[in-house]
């Protein structure tokens, strides 16, 4: 949503081609901090990445995030339910890299 700004709903209607591209971009530097324009620019010219994902592959990959979403919260909830699970702890972990 930070990329295209739109809502989830419009986002799942379908991107144009600058926003897929600017989508796939910012997917790339997600996975891959610290990685300059010229690098990034050669592997896109190289083939090794994307130039945009498409519209298909966009929707399947959210529709598989969004059935995964929903399977671990039906999992957590039923664990909860049936009493298997007394209390749930959350974790918030932050990489740093020493220089």
């Amino acid at each position: 949503r930070n990329a295209t700004h739109k809502s989830f709903l419009e986002i799942l209607k379908g991107l144009n081609r600058t926003e897929r591209k600017r989508l796939t971009e910012e997917i790339i530097r997600i996975n891959h901090p610290g990685i300059s324009n010229g690098v990034l620019k050669q592997l896109v010219r190289k083939k090794s990445w994307p130039t945009r994902y498409s519209t298909v592959e966009i929707n399947q990959t959210t529709t598989l995030q969004l059935k995964d979403a929903l399977g671990a919260t039906l999992s957590i909830t039923g664990s909860v339910y049936s009493g298997a699970i007394n209390s749930i702890a959350v974790g918030i972990y932050e990489e740093m890299a020493i220089k």
